[in-house]
């Protein structure tokens, strides 16, 4: 007759391959987990809560949507953050956040996209080989 332990349904013998197997799929199982609990812990969340000021470090722009000056992201202070369209805005002060509440959704929305596009690049210019002897 047939001895099951614990894990019986999976691994109805004990023998060696099958313990060595069972340890495997328990280590990875333990590796999947703190994986998870890590990617929790230091990982950005989109959510879309009513707070005006996100909890996580993780923002849309690095300029300022008013000002345009550039936003030290590591360090933003509560009161210069804003959740719009459930992404977190950082602003260089506290007075371009609250020039910021005023602003309608459409205003936002022109303001952000100014600070999020691209800055253009200089396009080399080519000169024109001379053609024949000289």
């Amino acid at each position: 007759m047939m001895q099951l332990g614990a894990l019986g349904f999976l691994w109805p013998e004990e023998t060696t391959v099958n313990r060595l197997t069972r340890e495997r799929y328990v280590s990875i199982a333990w590796t999947l987990a703190g994986c998870l609990v890590v990617a929790y812990f230091i990982g950005c969340s989109n959510t879309n809560s009513s707070s005006s000021t996100p909890p996580s470090a993780c923002y849309a722009n690095a300029r300022c949507p008013i000002s345009g000056m550039s936003v030290d992201t590591g360090n933003v202070p509560p009161d210069r953050v804003r959740l719009f369209e459930g992404h977190k805005i950082a602003f260089s002060s506290p007075d371009c956040a609250s020039r910021w509440d005023k602003l309608n959704d459409q205003e936002k929305l022109q303001r952000l996209n100014q600070v999020l596009a691209p800055a253009p690049t200089a396009v080399p210019r080519r000169v024109p080989a001379q053609i024949g002897g000289g």
